[in-house]
């Protein structure tokens, strides 16, 4: 019994499967030539688990479908060495996405000819358009 209660008690929590991009990793998609999505997340961030599904998928189809070679990066606030890519880059709300070439935010969008350089939500649309960008090499 206690074991069947323990199966119903983790069925419904929901399972995160973000992976923190190790610091190593981190260093070498910051000084890349190549764009790299980057997804700034919190472990205890309901919205961020919300787009999980989409958001890993997205990210494993934009590597085997796109011409434009990129990375991919998880950044976790309860991370030491994250906490300060926080403060860096003024994020104040999870999830929010960027794009980095050389450690330096490229546009993601252009709004009445004003350059957008992050996005903080969970709208499945405007995330898929910052890989639909990558692809076109925008």
């Amino acid at each position: 019994m206690f074991i069947f209660l323990v199966a119903i008690f983790a069925a419904s929590m929901s399972v995160f499967h973000y992976h923190r991009t190790s610091t190593s990793d981190q260093n070498k998609l910051f000084n890349s030539n190549e764009p790299t999505v980057v997804m700034f997340y919190s472990s205890t961030c309901k919205d961020c688990q919300s787009v999980e599904s989409y958001v890993t998928k997205t990210a494993r189809l934009s590597k085997i479908n796109s011409q434009v070679k990129h990375g991919v990066m998880f950044i976790q606030l309860q991370n030491k060495h994250d906490q300060q890519l926080f403060k860096k880059y003024k994020i104040t709300s999870t999830p929010t996405f960027m794009v980095m070439k050389k450690g330096v935010p490229q546009a993601i969008s252009n709004h009445n000819g004003v350059k957008i350089y992050r996005y903080a939500g969970t709208d499945q649309g405007k995330i898929k358009q910052i890989y639909t960008q990558l692809r076109l090499g925008e």
